[in-house]
Order: C-alpha cells, then structure tokens, then sequence
C-alpha cells in the first residue's frame, strides 16, 4: 500500500514539474515576443526597408498582444 502511495506522489510531483517547467517556457516566449515587438516598434524607416518590412507590417506586428503568436 505505501509503495502505491509513493508512486502516485511521485507522478504527481512529475506532473507538477512538468506544469510549471511549460509555464516557464511560456512564460519566457511571451516575454520574448513583447520585446521584439517593441523593439519592431522603434525601428526607423531606413532599417524597415533595409529588413523589407511595410510600415502596415510593422503596425500589425507590433499591434498584437504578447500572447499572440
């Protein structure tokens, strides 16, 4: 019976880990993805074409929420 008890613990706590490494990872890409868009943002002219990128492209890009991929 402990040894029962032990387990389902222990998957458990995998389970745990597991939940909190993904929301580390989400975590850091939403981070990631506002950064970028903010620095997408302040970016002049001259580099936006320099990266092809359309003012339309930028305004959309940088106007999306931080979740959003």
């Amino acid at each position: 019976m402990k040894t029962a008890i032990r387990l389902a613990q222990n998957a458990q706590q995998a389970e745990t880990l597991d939940l909190l490494t993904k929301l580390k990872k989400l975590t850091r890409r939403w981070r990631k993805q506002a950064r970028t868009r903010r620095e997408l943002a302040n970016l002049n002219d001259h580099l936006l074409r320099d990266l092809g990128i359309t003012e339309e492209d930028r305004r959309q890009e940088a106007g999306k929420p931080f979740w959003r991929n």
